[in-house]
């Protein structure tokens, strides 16, 4: 009898949980702090990232990440969005918080975090591409990247941060 190991790579193009949630390795590990700074925009923003019932801030050890670091469906459920996807983009859920509940301060800092992650996921690109990334994978970062581009523009025109008449 023999044993196989299936061997499953999840890209951003085929998971619909996103870039993973880790903790960068190094000053070089531009995607992990893209993350942390999409995390933190979210946060600013005044969504909640904690597993109901005291589960705490979303984490491996209660099903709020998986060990990879993307999120899980119970953590999807709880941004109350079906995709990582969803959070982002013109119409995303962050704009609309943005655009509603969310005070001027909180924006501006939404849009700190937001730009710093635009900027790590340019410089991820950019190092990939050099270190030959393949096409495909590097098209679905670009993907995301012109998505968390569009939230930016988004929410720093949004009525938050719109001059005072």
């Amino acid at each position: 009898r023999s044993t196989h190991t299936l061997l499953v790579f999840i890209t951003p193009s085929n998971n619909t949980n996103g870039m993973p949630w880790t903790t960068p390795t190094g000053p070089e590990d531009h995607a992990a702090f893209a993350s942390l700074s999409e995390k933190l925009c979210i946060k600013a923003l005044g969504f909640s990232i904690e597993i109901p019932d005291g589960g705490g801030e979303f984490s491996l050890n209660n099903g709020g990440l998986t060990d990879r670091g993307y999120l899980t469906r119970l953590a999807l459920h709880v941004l109350g969005i079906g995709k990582y996807e969803d959070l982002w983009g013109a119409e995303g859920k962050a704009v609309a918080k943005a655009r509603g509940e969310a005070t001027k301060e909180q924006v501006e800092q939404a849009a700190r975090h937001l730009a710093e992650a635009v900027k790590r996921r340019e410089t991820d690109i950019e190092l990939k591409s050099k270190q030959g990334m393949k096409p495909k994978i590097l098209d679905a970062h670009r993907h995301l990247l012109g998505i968390l581009e569009r939230t930016l523009d988004a929410i720093s025109a949004g009525p938050a941060l719109a001059p005072e008449p």
